[in-house]
């Protein structure tokens, strides 16, 4: 019998072989976030339970979510679908033609990833907010930044390559320049 981690680990590799990178992303995100054993398994048999909702999923790990819950459960864990977890990779817009400087930017980007943009909007608060948990995302989830007009902003912003360094810093943001 293996074990959830050999499990996990194969899980990895169909995902990344059959090119759903945000499904793998995610797992690995919520594998990070929970040293313990019993936990560990039971929020992952949770996202597991969720992806196999996505038919390309479905036939290419389903098969593999059914032994991970199966050891699950024969451990005394019975996960059910996590209500957090999003079936499709979240997806976030902002334009360069709305702002002119980093106030500016900071009320786009607030608006897009912070319910209500209530944030501190500063540097350290954006660093903040790009880790996510501010309910439009889960921490370190996976999601699309398009910044539209981002030559705009480069000209605008004279902080714009500093930005742009701290998005990419965050390995779970794709971040499209356009």
């Amino acid at each position: 019998m293996r074990t959830p981690i050999e499990i996990l680990n194969e899980i990895y590799l169909q995902l990344e072989k059959a090119d759903l990178i945000y499904e793998m992303k995610s797992l690995k995100n919520e594998a990070s976030h929970h040293p313990m054993p019993i936990e560990f398994i039971g929020e992952i048999g949770s996202i597991l339970l969720s992806m196999n909702r996505k038919k390309k999923v479905n036939q290419t790990i389903g098969h593999l979510i059914k032994e991970y819950i199966e050891i699950a459960q024969e451990n005394g864990i019975n996960p059910q679908p996590s209500e957090f977890y999003s079936i499709e990779q979240k997806r976030f817009e902002i334009d360069g033609k709305n702002f002119n400087d980093l106030k500016g930017f900071y009320n786009a980007i607030g608006n897009q990833l912070v319910e209500n943009n209530e944030w501190g909007k500063n540097w350290n608060a954006l660093k903040d907010i790009l880790h996510g948990g501010f309910i439009k995302t889960e921490y370190g989830e996976p999601f699309l930044l398009t910044w539209k007009n981002s030559e705009l902003s480069k000209i605008k912003l004279q902080d714009f390559n500093d930005i742009v360094d701290l998005i990419k810093e965050h390995r779970h943001i794709e971040l499209e320049l356009k």
